[in-house]
């Protein structure tokens, strides 16, 4: 039985092994996340937005085979171990729907009948803030802040394609990362409001110093 407390820990591991271009170790972490959810192939995504672009936007192919490298053995992990407990009929083309086809119709159930309670209320109010966060904060965003909100919005667009909208939980990737640049962003400003203000009492203090400084002799 999967849980959301393992997805959370590991898609902020995959965020921080991939800052640390621990190669190796993520591809380990994410066969091992296999065990717990699909979203163990997201390893490859964060990783291919983070490196497999450069500064020109040209793609990089040797990131960019790793990455892919990094999601196939993930998805792979999670095919051995369904077959492991559930044979062929575990893995079958039918064990996975694509629920975005009942999207027209619960989009139109939810303007029928409008309530915060509702699965696009509960969406909204998980991202919000988040979200709020980094858009006050977004003169502190850097450019590896922006490529992994890039690989936040891949995997929101692929859980929209291949989740149960009714379920926010497969949310949880892009929330975890979306906190990680919000959380980030914020040190970013509070290191400047530092820097500013050590600034501040070291001109106070030579000017206590010197405090004819500048003032010329008559």
């Amino acid at each position: 039985m999967t849980s959301d407390f393992p997805d959370v820990i590991f898609i902020a591991i995959f965020v921080s092994v991939s800052l640390r271009h621990k190669r190796l170790l993520l591809l380990v972490l994410s066969v091992i996340a296999a065990a717990n959810r699909e979203s163990s192939a997201f390893a490859g995504i964060i990783w291919f937005f983070l490196y497999g672009l450069d500064k020109g936007r040209r793609i990089n192919w040797r990131e960019t085979g790793y990455a892919a490298l990094l999601t196939i053995c993930s998805y792979g992990s999670v095919i051995l171990i369904r077959y492991a407990l559930g044979g062929w009929q575990a893995i079958q083309y039918n064990t996975q729907l694509l629920p975005i086809n009942r999207l027209p119709r619960m989009l139109m159930d939810f303007f029928r009948h409008p309530s915060p309670f509702s699965w696009l209320g509960f969406i909204l109010f998980m991202m919000a803030p988040g979200v709020i966060w980094i858009v006050s904060n977004r003169k502190y965003l850097t450019s590896t802040h922006i490529r992994l909100l890039g690989a936040a919005c891949a995997i929101t667009a692929i859980s929209v394609i291949f989740g149960n909208l009714g379920e926010p939980r497969i949310f949880i990737p892009t929330i975890v990362i979306t906190i990680f640049v919000a959380v980030s962003a914020e040190a970013g400003r509070q290191a400047v409001l530092i820097d500013q203000v050590i600034r501040k009492v070291i001109t106070e203090s030579r000017r206590e110093d010197f405090p004819t400084a500048g003032r010329s002799d008559l």
